[in-house]
């Protein structure tokens, strides 16, 4: 079981899907592990960061699978805006008014939101 779930949420894989719960579980743990643990130094924060920022591309690029879409333009839309970010960052400053962290804050809402909204291509197709 926790193999599964560490393998899931790590290991990247071009056919891997992932059911809607499953989604919403690993987001929420994801994030309750970056919000508990950010305040101790500001190494660890760094490290929480990078893995979250880690764990949502792999994971919402296998809950997009699972809606019948393709990964890949997720992934790049995501790692862009990530860097993005970054380069903004490290030139205007991090604070919680900055574009650099606004857009990124923004990107990952929107993704989870939707990503957790939209059915499973099964789903769908057992519908009509």
């Amino acid at each position: 079981m926790i193999k599964s779930f560490i393998e899931t949420i790590l290991y990247p894989s071009r056919d891997e899907r992932l059911s809607r719960l499953k989604f919403i579980i690993y987001t929420l743990i994801s994030w309750i592990t970056l919000i508990t643990l950010n305040d101790i130094n500001l190494m660890l924060s760094f490290v929480l960061v990078i893995a979250n920022t880690y764990i949502n591309i792999n994971i919402g690029a296998k809950r997009i699978r699972d809606t019948g879409c393709k990964a890949i333009y997720f992934v790049l839309i995501s790692l862009s805006l990530t860097l993005f970010s970054i380069v903004h960052a490290v030139i205007e400053g991090v604070s919680c008014d900055s574009l650099s962290v606004q857009l990124n804050v923004a990107w990952i809402l929107f993704t989870t939101i939707m990503l957790s909204a939209i059915p499973s291509a099964k789903m769908s197709l057992s519908a009509h």
